[in-house]
């Protein structure tokens, strides 16, 4: 079950990108070790001893000993989808280790959700954003709570299938997070935050502050940031920003089930 154990140095480098996530790690070099299980099931064990041995250039060696208590993350927070129609999920964790790839571990639960048509169709044969069919879809906050972060001036992608370039990023505000692409995160209390990422410019409704209700329209589904094509990425989290808090497991009431990736929805 133990697939695989995966080691992500944090260091910054000259040629670190500059909207790099890792770049909002605080400390000169960090190092993170992360273990999945592969399926779902509850483990006949209570707690994991982790020895790790590291050594510096000049062999000098330390080794260390950590237990950590297994836990089973019960969600507070009643969520709703925050998208309506028909759609599908393009990114995961289950089925395909969810959004590791970016030197953080902050959004490996993210969801990265497309939205179809009535058919189940995604695109038109234009090469251009509003040809997807989630293409300005709306935007719900998943449940009440605060508005901790709001950002609207990013600029939509140019077309699907192009990710933006470092030169994109750097003339904006803070480009760190520019790299979430036009973003509204919601505080619901006891630590669980909504974070809904990649939206149109100028579309995003809601300010640092208001205080917003389940289902509320926040904005609409776009193509900014660091995306591929139009969709929204949702994850919910244990604190206010980005890249710097632990993404959680999610269920969503009016939705049956996992969502893994190539799963289909219908939301009324």
């Amino acid at each position: 079950m133990l697939a695989k154990i995966k080691q992500t140095s944090f260091r910054i480098e000259p040629n670190t990108p500059l909207m790099a996530p890792v770049r909002a790690i605080a400390l000169t070099e960090a190092f993170e070790l992360r273990f999945y299980f592969r399926q779902s099931q509850a483990l006949a064990i209570d707690s994991v001893a982790v020895r790790l041995a590291v050594a510096d250039a000049k062999r000098r060696r330390v080794e260390e000993t950590l237990r950590i208590p297994i836990q089973y993350y019960q969600q507070k927070t009643t969520l709703i989808f925050p998208i309506r129609g028909h759609g599908i999920i393009g990114q995961d964790y289950v089925t395909n280790g969810g959004h590791g790839g970016h030197g953080v571990s902050s959004n490996e639960f993210g969801l990265d959700i497309d939205g179809l048509d009535q058919n189940f169709g995604e695109l038109s044969d234009a090469n251009e954003n509003a040809a997807d069919a989630g293409w300005g879809r709306e935007i719900l906050a998943p449940a009440a709570g605060t508005v901790v972060y709001a950002r609207n001036d990013v600029p939509n992608n140019a077309r699907p299938g192009e990710e933006p370039g470092e030169d994109w990023f750097r003339p904006l505000h803070d480009p760190v997070m520019a790299y979430g692409g036009n973003c509204v995160i919601i505080d619901h209390g006891n630590s669980e935050y909504s974070v809904m990422m990649h939206m149109q410019q100028g579309s995003v409704t809601v300010k640092v502050g208001d205080r917003v209700a389940t289902g509320q329209v926040i904005g609409k589904l776009g193509n900014s940031g660091d995306a591929f094509g139009p969709h929204l990425h949702y994850q919910l989290q244990s604190g206010p920003r980005l890249w710097q808090y632990q993404s959680l497991p999610v269920r969503f009431q009016n939705v049956d089930g996992p969502l893994s990736r190539g799963r289909y929805f219908d939301v009324k």
